[in-house]
């Protein structure tokens, strides 16, 4: 759930997320928008495969905090999108392919697990001068009478660069300016 205090970024609405692929751990999954539930939460993907990307926050390689969730199983216990983010290292690559084509390549620069209700909200979805991409999922134990997990995994990355393919970078790729 973003902070009371959450202003959206408007994101670059012909260049949306469109794949995501974490190569050392096996993930290609397709992103879909997501919103914001009426109680100021997260709304999460329709499908388990797929995962989603906040459409109120910032575009994957824009500056600021751009968030993308995902399930980590199904309701029988089936493995979702996001069922081994919780394996990542830092400096593990992140690639998000836009509807445009363009290849972005994060790095995983740190990662924190973090009860459901105690979740760094600034930290998560909030402004930043630099382009990052935070990966959000459940983690812990099922809690059966509030019919979700008690912790929540954050994998917070930044941009490296453009990508021509899943292996190198370019160089001079720089992420767009915008004004706040």
């Amino acid at each position: 759930m973003p902070p009371p205090d959450f202003v959206p970024a408007t994101a670059l609405r012909d260049d949306v997320p469109a794949q995501i692929s974490i190569p050392a751990i096996g993930i290609d999954a397709p992103v879909e928008s997501v919103g914001l539930l009426a109680n100021g939460a997260m709304a999460v993907p329709r499908f388990v495969s797929d995962a989603g990307w906040l459409e109120s926050g910032s575009a994957p390689g824009s500056v600021g905090n751009a968030v993308i969730g995902g399930h980590l199983d199904g309701i029988t216990g089936q493995p979702a999108a996001f069922w081994a983010l919780g394996r990542l290292r830092s400096g593990d690559a992140i690639i998000v392919t836009t509807a445009s084509g363009r290849q972005l390549r994060f790095a995983v620069v740190r990662i924190g697990r973090y009860d459901r209700q105690a979740v760094p909200l600034v930290a998560v979805f909030g402004p930043s001068k630099l382009a990052n991409l935070n990966l959000l999922t459940c983690a812990g134990p099922y809690l059966q009478d509030h019919r979700t997990y008690r912790d929540r995994l954050v994998v917070y990355t930044r941009l490296v660069g453009a990508v021509n393919d899943a292996t190198r970078a370019v160089p001079h790729y720089r992420p767009p300016f915008r004004a706040t």
